[in-house]
């Protein structure tokens, strides 16, 4: 029965493995600009790619760089940061592959101290049971929050 299941997923070329979660970490800096590490997967960003662009990108360390663009409007369109402002740019500083992950280092401007408002959709248009944890830093306070299906947005305040 696994051989039949492997088959299939290999064939399909969607990812199958029994954990889909992404990860980000953001640090909020006291001027309020902040940086973040993202970190995917590399099959299953490789899957989100070839869904948003219907081009399949093979993300090696090689390849990875002129990926940089794709990356950035899959994040863009999926990690959606904003405050009473509006919506706050998302900016890919650099990738790199380790292992089976793509750790993504991303920045922005500034981010409201008051209240902000975080949709974390990651890989949710393709996997069911796709889990996505966020943990926001800023002066020695942490906040975790925790996305889902039916469950992509949140507020936050310090």
């Amino acid at each position: 029965m696994f051989q039949i299941l492997f088959l299939v997923s290999f064939l399909s070329g969607q990812s199958f493995h029994a954990l889909y979660l992404s990860t980000c970490e953001i640090t909020i800096h006291p001027d309020n600009t902040w940086e973040g590490q993202v970190r995917i997967f590399h099959d299953d960003l490789e899957d989100a790619i070839t869904n948003l662009t219907g081009q399949r990108p093979k993300l090696t360390t090689e390849s990875l760089p002129s990926c940089y663009g794709k990356i950035q409007d899959y994040l863009r369109k999926h990690l959606i940061i904003s405050d009473r402002n509006g919506k706050i740019n998302i900016d890919l500083e650099r990738a790199a592959v380790l292992q089976d992950v793509v750790e993504i280092i991303i920045s922005g401007s500034r981010i409201n101290e008051d209240e902000s408002y975080i949709e974390n959709n990651i890989l949710l248009e393709i996997f069911e049971t796709q889990k996505n944890i966020m943990v926001i830093k800023k002066s020695g306070e942490i906040k975790t929050l925790y996305f889902k299906k039916n469950q992509t947005k949140e507020s936050i305040t310090f």
